[in-house]
């Protein structure tokens, strides 16, 4: 849910998973396909323009400091 734009190249997009008790902090990196980049594209358009592929009606990112994501969860 806290993906953005740094997240993002020409080749890949990178997922961070957050470390938890019984795993380390791993990250997966997907291959930019036409298809994931053009869904990125869709989301990058929705306005207000923001940093993070998921964001709240004000730009901001659903994910909060403590790794919740409750207002996502009402879309």
């Amino acid at each position: 849910m806290g993906l953005t734009k740094r997240d993002m190249t020409l080749d890949c997009l990178r997922v961070t998973i957050s470390k938890t008790k019984k795993r380390a902090e791993q990250v997966l990196e997907f291959q930019m396909t036409p298809e994931l980049k053009a869904v990125i594209d869709e989301r990058n358009a929705i306005k207000p323009l923001s940093p993070y592929l998921f964001k709240t009606r004000k730009g901001e990112s659903y994910l909060k400091e403590d790794n919740r994501c409750d207002g996502f969860q009402t879309i």
